[in-house]
Parts: C-alpha cells; sequence; structure tokens
C-alpha cells in the first residue's frame, strides 16, 4: 500500500507540472511575425512597433555633440562609477568598468 502512495504522489505531481507548464507554450496562440528588412528605411516591424531611418528635419553635421569633451575628463566621470555589491551583511564598492574598458571607453567616447 506504501509503494502505491508512493508511486501515486509522484505521477500526480508530474502531471500537474506538466499541466502547469503545458500552458506557458500554447500553441493556439498566436504570435507577432517579426519581420526584418535591410532594403529600404524601415529596419525593424512588428505589430505597431517599428524602427526606421527618417530624413533630419534641421540641416546639419550629423552626429556632432554641442560639447566636446576630452577623454581625461571621460576618463575621470568613468571612474568615478561604482557598483554596490551586498554579500549578506558585507557590502562594498566595485568600480563598473577595468581600466582596460576605461581606456576603450573614453577614448571611444570622446571622439565620437
Amino acid at each position: 500500500m506504501r509503494g502505491i502512495v508512493k508511486y501515486s504522489t509522484a505521477v500526480t505531481v508530474a502531471l500537474a507540472l506538466s499541466l502547469g507548464l503545458s500552458g506557458c507554450g500554447n500553441p493556439l496562440k498566436k504570435s507577432d511575425d517579426v519581420e526584418i528588412s535591410t532594403e529600404g528605411k524601415t529596419l525593424f516591424e512588428t505589430g505597431l512597433q517599428y524602427v526606421k531611418i527618417v530624413d533630419r528635419d534641421v540641416p546639419g553635421v550629423a552626429n556632432d555633440h554641442p560639447y566636446s569633451i576630452s577623454p581625461d575628463t571621460m576618463r575621470s566621470v568613468l571612474e568615478s562609477l561604482y557598483v554596490n555589491e551586498k554579500v549578506l551583511f558585507n557590502q562594498r564598492q566595485n568600480p563598473l568598468f577595468s581600466p582596460a574598458e576605461l581606456q576603450i571607453l573614453s577614448n571611444g567616447l570622446a571622439n565620437g
């Protein structure tokens, strides 16, 4: 009798999990078709959302920031970013970027 109860419990749990998890992947639900195009001005479109390249309203130099920042200034700003890590009751601050990442990012962001 104990064996039947033990196995029936396992079968019941497995059945409940399989029925419960089958609801996550409903084959009857129609999914939105994603269209990605490299031709034309629409890059991505799904439902009512899209990414499109449009002409600028105001003529000017493309990708030009109104304020110039030196790589050293950008490096000092990026060095000041820290991540707080809490392990049990100990909390410490770790730098967000490594020295190699700071070198790459500061030059790249400052020069555009």
